[in-house]
């Protein structure tokens, strides 16, 4: 079993199982690791691993969140994208527009990974680690959605509109199907935004990726 720290969320010790070591895992192992460290304990598995979530969960871990990996393209959309331009801006690493986007991502990404393993970075750590490029809309208030793009990859998304994201995804994926036949994206079920693009497709993934946590 290795253990390891996530500078970005260090209140939890994580733990990369061996599938060698599943059938001599016991209960005392876990409440071993939380006396000696203190801390909540975190897996991160498949959801086809039934042996070792059944012993996770015997040794009193629970489901926090499940990661689905989707890659798609237009063909895969329940409903054809509208006929109009995508009319978003583009920002890049260095420019006030970009570090308004990185702002709002920030906030947002702390709340939705609170009651998961809460987020312990600084603003500047975690800027640093984010795409070159963000894709955005805003108003005269400020930024309203955001998504930093890597290639075909949605690394991150965000929008403060629950009602207007739609209209935003939409224009994100006109403007990424312009550029690639196909994306890539995760979503997380304790992200809203993520969850409704990915509802935007017919494509189910299986399995998902889980996480479990034991609390000390």
């Amino acid at each position: 079993m290795e253990l390891t720290d996530n500078k970005f969320h260090n209140r939890h010790l994580y733990l990369q199982i061996d599938e060698k070591e599943v059938p001599f895992l016991e209960k005392s192992v876990f409440e071993a690791l939380i006396r000696e460290y203190g801390r909540p304990l975190q897996v991160m598995l498949s959801s086809d691993n039934k042996r070792l979530i059944a012993i996770l969960e015997e040794a009193g871990f629970v489901l926090k969140r499940k990661c689905f990996e989707m890659e798609v393209g237009p063909a895969d959309l329940i409903d054809p994208l509208p006929d109009c331009p995508p009319a978003l801006s583009e920002a890049r690493k260095g420019t006030p527009a970009y570090a308004a986007c990185a702002e709002m991502l920030f906030k947002y990404y702390s709340d939705t990974h609170a009651a998961v393993s809460p987020l312990t970075a600084s603003m500047e750590e975690f800027a640093d680690t984010l795409p070159e490029t963000v894709l955005y809309s805003a108003t005269e208030d400020g930024m309203t959605a955001a998504a930093f793009i890597e290639d075909n990859e949605i690394a991150y998304l965000v929008s403060k509109d629950a009602d207007g994201f739609r209209r935003f995804a939409e224009k994100l994926l006109a403007t990424l199907f312009s550029r690639y036949d196909r994306i890539v994206f995760e979503a997380d079920d304790t992200d809203r935004t993520a969850i409704e693009l990915k509802e935007l497709f017919t494509a189910a993934p299986e399995p998902s990726w889980d996480t479990y946590i034991k609390t000390p």
